[in-house]
């Protein structure tokens, strides 16, 4: 660990640039890993119905969903860095904003009648073929 400590001006100079090119990991490789990682694992504690919050098992075949899950995923991957407020921002900002979006009668899963309980995984038709295409591709 002591020999991977810069011991110059010029070595930390190159560390911190050597830093800012990799930038940091994603936690999640796509929207569909942050999917199961999170939201899915968040929905949990909902009750989802017609009468209740509004969720699609088919929930990648909608742009809007798509895309407000996209910007869930890369301020969760932005923020979960910051070790002190920044899941708390990320839930008050993004998580919360969206899900209402996302759940409400006037959302795009208005008409769905896809349920769930309390404590089961919300209604999800994996895309199979879409997952292997993606898997194909960067794995």
């Amino acid at each position: 660990m002591v020999d991977d400590m810069p011991t110059t001006l010029g070595e930390v100079e190159e560390q911190k640039a050597a830093e800012q090119n990799e930038g940091p990991q994603l936690r999640y490789a796509s929207v569909y890993e942050f999917y199961d990682g999170i939201v899915a694992q968040l929905l949990r504690d909902r009750l989802i119905g017609p009468r209740h919050q509004r969720w699609s098992a088919q929930w990648w075949k909608s742009p809007e969903a798509m895309m407000r899950l996209n910007a869930i995923w890369r301020a969760y991957e932005s923020l979960r860095l910051d070790a002190a407020t920044g899941l708390s921002v990320w839930l008050k900002d993004h998580f919360d904003p969206h899900m209402r979006a996302l759940t409400s009668e006037n959302g795009p899963f208005g008409d769905s009648r896809d349920a769930s309980q309390r404590s089961e995984n919300p209604p999800y038709d994996r895309p199979e073929e879409i997952l292997s295409a993606y898997n194909q591709l960067f794995d």
